[in-house]
């Protein structure tokens, strides 16, 4: 396995189209990193800078010592697995798992070791004889990481593998990647828009935007301290709700927040998980009606109204959630210790209160 380096990477297609903007990152040895973004954020590009797919206008990028930022796709030595499967129809599971290495001219007994040592680690073995029409798209998916595992490259690339999945595969096959990547102990980049498979999935994760990146950290450090607006509403679910404000005598909330030595306009956020139907005085008090109560089982989602133009979310136990009716009147607390703070202006967080 490798590290991966990038070096103030710029990719354009024209002077108005300009995708990556000066990307630094380093990716560590054997680490599990994840790009996370909305659409056009630039992480899919990234991972195919890397891939040698597209060329980098500025700029370096490296794998371990070596530059790759002129060497062909072919010579990286990466795997890349891909949305699509990209399985060839009139092939058997080994022979698509193997092809790659036939290719490349390997011994014929190498080949069936690794493509038998694969398909064990894969859980597919009974499937080496199907074609993948014979197959579901989670043993698909499992077929198209099985061809870059017998690769054994220096890192893996993952462009969203899960999306075409439904929701109780692409959890199960969370569980798997990441027990693949503790047997691996590989190099992994994976490119998701899906901020649960980041949060899940990852030992740090990088949060794009427009090209640059907004944050990078694990996952507990970007959903306790989001480093601004965009991480704030982009990590976690429901999404922080971030009310503007104009400070009253360096205090929010009526006094129960004091601001760290400033008196600008703030933005607070405040997790719905954060949030509880009144049950007692002190903290945050919020008074809103309610719009909308989504029931999820053990928890419920409401949806209120502060006023006219202010919306807030609420998780709550389904059983603090169960008397909730729309247009009904209710007040809700937060800890104070728990408010996020972000510049007015900037969007930037604040330094956290002593």
């Amino acid at each position: 396995m490798a590290t991966v380096t990038f070096e103030k990477v710029v990719k354009r297609y024209s002077e108005q189209a300009v995708i990556l903007k000066g990307i630094d990152l380093e990716v560590r040895d054997g680490e599990f990193l994840v790009l996370v973004g909305p659409s056009g954020c630039g992480k899919s590009t990234l991972l195919r800078t890397l891939a040698g797919l597209e060329r980098i206008e500025e700029g370096a990028i490296r794998i371990g010592d070596r530059p790759v930022g002129d060497l062909p796709p072919k010579d990286r030595d990466i795997a890349m697995v891909f949305q699509s499967y990209a399985l060839y129809p009139h092939m058997t599971v080994r022979e698509n798992m193997a092809f790659g290495l036939t290719v490349r001219r390997m011994p014929a007994a190498e080949i069936t070791r690794r493509v038998d040592e694969a398909a064990a680690l894969l859980g597919i073995t009974h499937l080496l004889d199907r074609l993948p029409k014979e197959m579901s798209g989670g043993q698909r998916q499992r077929v198209a990481m099985g061809r870059a595992i017998v690769r054994s490259p220096q890192v893996f690339l993952f462009d969203e593998p899960l999306s075409n999945l439904d929701a109780a595969l692409r959890t199960q096959m969370r569980i798997e990647l990441k027990h693949l990547h503790r047997r691996l102990g590989a190099t992994i980049i994976y490119v998701t828009h899906d901020q649960i498979e980041a949060m899940t999935l990852a030992d740090r994760i990088v949060v794009l935007d427009k090209g640059i990146i907004q944050q990078i950290g694990t996952p507990a450090e970007l959903y306790d301290r989001p480093a601004n607006t965009f991480v704030a509403r982009f990590i976690g679910t429901p999404a922080m709700n971030l009310l503007d404000l104009e400070p009253q005598d360096g205090a929010i909330f009526g006094g129960a927040v004091r601001l760290p030595g400033t008196t600008r306009r703030v933005v607070a956020g405040i997790r719905p998980s954060d949030l509880a139907v009144a049950t007692a005085p002190g903290g945050i008090r919020l008074d809103g009606t309610v719009d909308l109560v989504e029931a999820l089982g053990a928890t419920a989602v409401a949806h209120l109204r502060l006023d006219a133009d202010r919306r807030i979310t609420a998780e709550l136990p389904a059983a603090a959630a169960r008397g909730l009716a729309a247009g009904a009147t209710v007040t809700l607390t937060a800890v104070s210790d728990r408010v996020h703070l972000f510049d007015g202006e900037t969007g930037l967080r604040i330094a956290d209160r002593a």
